[in-house]
């Protein structure tokens, strides 16, 4: 909100104007929102081919909640998305990203501070050797740390035929919300937004460790 700071003088003389004898400085406070986004894919190594998927937790460590939220997750040109969703968060339905030339955008709104909102995307490399891919937070308050706004990974592709990793899905919802490779003892009822493929809860138990390590001012 706003802050108005007033400052006044007087003298026992007369004062002839006493309009300039006052003068306020309003100053505009804004939140300030730390963000931290944690990003994990898998399998690796994978064939050309086979599933890859990325699963990303972004979170907001405070002090206010944060507003028009953006995650954007840069992959290699070739890779073929084959689902990228925002999870179900908070109330809030599954809703998808936007995938254009190897940039998937999703707009994720508000993030208050707490548990993190958690997105999934899979698809299938075309090309063999390192997949590096990024992933970035940003929100309309000021971060006081943008060390932490960004994740990279880094997955061998391997040639086709292999044998690592599986082809996609045939039902990719069912399989990506609730039995994804890695998901120990998951089922096609688990909730999505308590697991997605690697472990969404593992991620999140990943991303707790994170900030616990992190110095405190």
């Amino acid at each position: 909100g706003a802050i108005t700071n007033r400052a006044s003088v007087r003298a026992d003389e007369v004062d002839p104007v006493d309009a300039n004898n006052v003068a306020d400085q309003t100053t505009l406070v804004t939140g300030a929102a730390d963000l931290n986004i944690v990003a994990v894919a898998g399998p690796n190594p994978v064939s050309v081919g086979n599933f890859l998927q990325f699963t990303v937790v972004a979170a907001n460590a405070g002090p206010t909640d944060a507003t028009d939220v953006d995650v954007v997750h840069v992959v290699p040109a070739d890779f073929q998305v084959l689902v990228a969703k925002m999870l179900r968060f908070r109330g809030q339905e599954e809703r998808p990203c936007v995938v254009a030339a190897g940039q998937i955008t999703c707009h994720l709104g508000d993030l208050p501070t707490g548990p993190g909102a958690g997105i999934s995307i899979g698809g299938v490399p075309a090309t063999e050797g390192q997949f590096l891919t990024s992933t970035t937070v940003s929100a309309a308050e000021f971060d006081p740390d943008h060390a932490n706004n960004e994740a990279t990974t880094d997955t061998t592709i391997t040639p086709a035929g292999a044998g690592d990793g599986e082809p996609p899905p045939a039902d990719l919802g069912d399989d990506l919300l609730g039995r994804g490779p890695g998901c120990s003892g998951c089922s096609a009822s688990t909730p999505a937004d308590n697991v997605v493929g690697l472990g969404f809860a593992g991620l999140w138990l990943l991303f707790c460790r994170r900030r616990r390590s992190k110095p405190r001012p």
